[in-house]
């Protein structure tokens, strides 16, 4: 690596990155939310928004950066109103060169895409089975395998077959992916509880992301200040953590699961209140 990446004793680089991408974002969503902001709260908001960006850099997290196009096309689009495709497209057009920009100037964000894109050229050619990159293609192709072999029980949290006696697994199967299985997770929250309580799992992680989805995107569309900002927060969350989960186990810490406790319910429980409170 070209530097050392941001974290913590406490909180790895991985958890860092994604919320302060995700706390960065708030701060942009809720921007002139109730109108013209004060110049300092506008200042704090911007800088908040600066300081996440720079933190989730620093940490080269590129599970954190998979958010930023989701969550700049809901702020977009539910904030701005942006949603004729003639004045969206140029919008994202911009942004996209904005950050390609990044991508050619910042040396950790070059760094960490580019070997993300070489790791994924070398695992499409049959080799580099090992590597970051290759390790979650391999875990992702692995998992569906296993809970189509096993849908409705599941394997609890280790009690997995060894992959080397399944044939459709053993092609590319090694050591390390045998390792990253019992001891890390298949690094994907959906798939992880899918292996772990099989359909049950795999309809429990989906609710969890689907039905307080729902509640925000309601709340979006009120009348009220107060709901429509706590559905857009709330959505914003819900985006980012289900893009976060793609690639990590989010709700496998307890300080992560805790959180989004906290936030669903604090956020649902403004968006469901009665309306002539």
């Amino acid at each position: 690596m070209t530097s050392e990446r941001f974290g913590t004793f406490a909180v790895d680089p991985l958890s860092l990155g994604q919320y302060a991408t995700l706390l960065g974002f708030i701060c942009l969503i809720t921007l002139n939310l109730y109108g013209p902001d004060r110049l300092l709260l506008k200042s704090l908001k911007f800088m908040g928004m600066a300081i996440a960006v720079w933190i989730s850099i620093g940490t080269g997290s590129r599970s954190g950066w998979i958010a930023f196009p989701f969550l700049i096309l809901l702020w977009l689009i539910f904030v701005h109103q942006i949603r004729q495709i003639k004045t969206l497209v140029p919008v994202l057009l911009g942004l996209g060169f904005l950050g390609f920009m990044v991508y050619e100037t910042n040396a950790m964000v070059h760094e960490r895409i580019g070997l993300a894109i070489t790791e994924f050229m070398e695992y499409s050619h049959g080799y580099g089975h090992d590597t970051s990159t290759g390790l979650r293609m391999s875990m992702l192709k692995m998992a569906g395998l296993l809970f189509w072999e096993q849908p409705l029980a599941g394997y609890g949290d280790s009690h997995y077959p060894a992959l080397s006696g399944i044939p459709s697994i053993a092609p590319f199967n090694t050591e390390a992916l045998e390792f990253a299985l019992i001891h890390n997770g298949v690094h994907n929250e959906i798939m992880q509880n899918a292996l772990r309580s099989g359909v049950f799992g795999l309809a429990s992680s989906l609710l969890m992301f689907i039905v307080p989805g729902v509640v925000f995107y309601r709340g979006t569309r009120s009348q009220i200040p107060s709901v429509r900002a706590a559905g857009l927060v709330g959505l914003c969350y819900i985006v980012a953590v289900f893009c976060f989960g793609l690639s990590t186990e989010t709700f496998n810490l307890k300080y992560t699961i805790s959180f989004y406790a906290l936030m669903v319910s604090t956020l649902a429980a403004q968006v469901l209140r009665p309306q002539s409170i």
